[in-house]
């Protein structure tokens, strides 16, 4: 049950990433709703398909953005695997504690996109791009991310009410 649920969250996430995510820009800066899905799914599944659910997702949403696939997907990857260790070191339904982890995680995602992205194209400035992109996207995902765990858990528990009904 628990996968059907977060596969239609996942669509949802990378759904409003495209369409209204990029009218939430401030200065040029937007939250990655995909990614801080990404995390909180992480933090609250135990099951080792969450790589490949952040992989995947990583993947579609290259697919819709720069056209290069597989560097969020490596991104993603490496930010599931990095929660995973985070996600035992903390209590899981602490709002700030999952913000700080979500800062954390998602500078370490925009490094290593980054790079990959470096690795890439040598043209493409990393301190630039580290400190002009990663860091503000960083600190919007930290804001932001309280709401996506607030309403992950409430939908969490609509769904298991309804299942006993």
């Amino acid at each position: 049950m628990k996968g059907v649920l977060y596969a239609g969250l996942a669509f949802l996430a990378l759904g409003l990433q495209i369409t209204v995510i990029p009218n939430l820009a401030v200065w040029g800066v937007r939250p990655n709703l995909v990614l801080i899905t990404v995390l909180a799914v992480t933090l609250r599944w135990r099951d080792t398909f969450v790589f490949v659910y952040a992989a995947a997702l990583g993947v579609a949403l290259d697919s819709f953005t720069h056209g290069i696939l597989g560097v969020y997907g490596i991104a993603f990857f490496a930010a599931a695997m990095a929660a995973r260790f985070a996600g035992s070191a903390m209590y899981e339904d602490n709002i700030a504690a999952s913000a700080i982890a979500v800062f954390g995680l998602s500078l370490l995602q925009g490094i290593v996109f980054v790079s990959v992205f470096r690795t890439l194209d040598r043209t493409v400035p990393w301190w630039g791009w580290t400190l002009g992109r990663v860091v503000p996207e960083a600190f919007y995902d930290a804001l932001v991310s309280p709401l996506v765990f607030l309403a992950l858990a409430r939908l969490e528990r609509w769904t298991r009410l309804q299942a006993r009904a």
